[in-house]
């Protein structure tokens, strides 16, 4: 017995026992980025995060909602 098998019921243990999963940290797409100006001694700027939402429910076969900022 492997120590980590009693966070899983036996039903999803034993899907992901014969078929493939995504991780829980498994997002399809990630992106972040950034710019910045300064003009005449004024600094502008901006930046941006986003992610297509992590994995969720049974053998994380679920999307949670993306996130954005």
């Amino acid at each position: 017995m492997v120590t980590g098998q009693y966070n899983f019921d036996p039903d999803e243990l034993a899907y992901i026992a014969t078929h493939w999963v995504h991780l829980d940290h498994d997002q399809r797409l990630t992106s972040s980025g950034g710019v910045s100006y300064d003009w005449n001694g004024y600094r502008i700027g901006a930046d941006y995060l986003y992610g297509s939402g992590l994995r969720a429910d049974f053998a994380n076969s679920a999307h949670l909602p993306r996130t954005t900022a």
